[in-house]
């Protein structure tokens, strides 16, 4: 298979922004097109000319720079599942907004965004799309967060499987990933966030974890904040308060992923209710509530506590508060707001907004609940032995956590740490 070859131009060996490209032959096609979940924002870099372009899934580091793409390549063909292309248009709307809010220039204009969407075909799980005389793609339910696909393609009789972002245990409103079994499979581009990684707890403990820990908090007349990822992450925790029955002795607040959840409302099965959850009726009314230091929770967006977001006017309400607690559901980025409080010790102070020298004392409680979406080594071993592949490239995962992973590693197929830009022949 020499004429195949695969390249990542981001996420080789971070966690985003993500982009993959595969060449078969003379045709080339990217696997999502991300952005930066801080910092500068700027498409991916890739060298030479993409054909093809197939979203896995909605989350920002998978998808925020398609606009950008169809800026640099105007006759590329791009796909994502009807639902990715629900939490597509929304994080586009908001990215923008964001930039008008901050004086900042947006990295790609609302034209740009609404030609971006209509021109992103539908793709649907099973189905299979002719992409070259010789090569095919098929979309595989991935798990993780509703409308996310893995993708199977076949060139010339091989086999590639690229996961994505993927999830092989079932959580609330999504179940696991459903992969191909094959006899072989020539390349595996399998993502690592978690690579060595085993669960330490099952699930279901985890939540009664979250719960417990949530209820002794507001005994104390405590508050909790858990600052979320609006997709997915966010209804999951309203669900988890909601089978507790928490809402019906204290106040549970949803504040910001409007959109998002509305979509899982909409779209993932079970989850109407999601439609009715107890929002502030307008700015004042939630001030009037944060003001009144009352018993309550508090669900807001975003998961990493980035400065003018819902999460971080709550958790800078709460956080110098011994009564209340932060309870972090999601991935934290180390030098994020989220990944600062994470790390600190009690009593240490934090600077919640980067660059402005304010700082503020952590007196309140913190602590992280593994809630994640993604697949750990246990849920990646059993992918393996259902695809045989030859070849595994490992991308979307901390650089070092991977190697040591490699290395650990005496038998099985061929393992290769990526590196942004390298190429990788078959």
């Amino acid at each position: 298979m020499s004429a195949v070859s695969f390249e990542s131009w981001g996420s080789a060996d971070t966690i985003g922004p993500s982009c993959q490209t595969l060449r078969f032959g003379d045709f080339r096609v990217g696997v999502d097109f991300g952005a930066a979940v801080k910092g500068e924002q700027r498409a991916p870099i890739i060298n030479g000319r993409l054909d093809a372009l197939f979203v896995t899934h909605g989350h920002m580091d998978h998808h925020g720079m398609v606009p950008c793409a169809l800026r640099e390549w105007p006759n590329l063909r791009v796909w994502a599942t009807f639902e990715t292309k629900r939490f597509m248009a929304w994080a586009w709307d908001d990215q923008l907004r964001i930039c008008a809010t901050d004086g900042k220039e947006p990295p790609f204009t609302r034209a740009e965004a609404d030609l971006a969407l209509r021109r992103t075909r539908a793709m649907s799980v099973g189905t299979t799309i002719q992409l070259a005389e010789d090569l095919t793609v098929t979309p595989y339910y991935a798990g993780h967060i509703l409308g996310a696909v893995s993708l199977l393609f076949c060139y010339r009789g091989e086999y590639i499987f690229v996961t994505g972002d993927i999830g092989l245990l079932d959580h609330w409103f999504v179940p696991r990933a459903q992969p191909p079994t094959l006899d072989r499979c020539a390349l595996l581009v399998r993502e690592s966030t978690y690579a060595g990684l085993r669960w330490e707890q099952a699930r279901d403990e985890i939540e009664d974890d979250l719960v417990g820990s949530i209820l002794e908090v507001l005994c104390g007349g405590g508050r909790v904040v858990i600052p979320t990822l609006a997709i997915d992450r966010m209804p999951n925790i309203c669900q988890i308060l909601r089978q507790s029955c928490i809402g019906k002795d204290w106040p549970v607040w949803v504040t910001g992923g409007v959109e998002p959840t509305n979509i899982y409302a909409r779209l993932a099965p079970e989850a109407a209710w999601l439609g009715t959850v107890n929002r502030f009726r307008s700015s004042w009314h939630e001030r009037e509530v944060m003001w009144s230091g009352k018993p309550l929770v508090v669900i807001a967006s975003s998961g990493m506590v980035m400065p003018h977001t819902p999460s971080h006017r709550w958790v800078t309400s709460v956080i110098q508060d011994l009564r209340s607690a932060i309870f972090m559901v999601n991935y934290q980025d180390p030098t994020a707001p989220g990944g600062l409080i994470l790390k600190s010790k009690l009593g240490e102070r934090i600077e919640l907004e980067p660059g402005s020298g304010r700082t503020r004392q952590r007196l309140c409680a913190v602590r992280r609940f593994d809630l994640s979406t993604h697949a750990k080594e246990d849920e990646m071993a059993e992918l393996e032995r259902m695809l045989n592949p030859d070849l595994i490239a490992h991308v979307h995962g901390e650089g070092d956590r991977i190697q040591a992973f490699i290395d650990a590693q005496t038998s099985g197929p061929q393992r290769v740490r990526t590196r942004v830009g390298q190429e990788i022949k078959l």
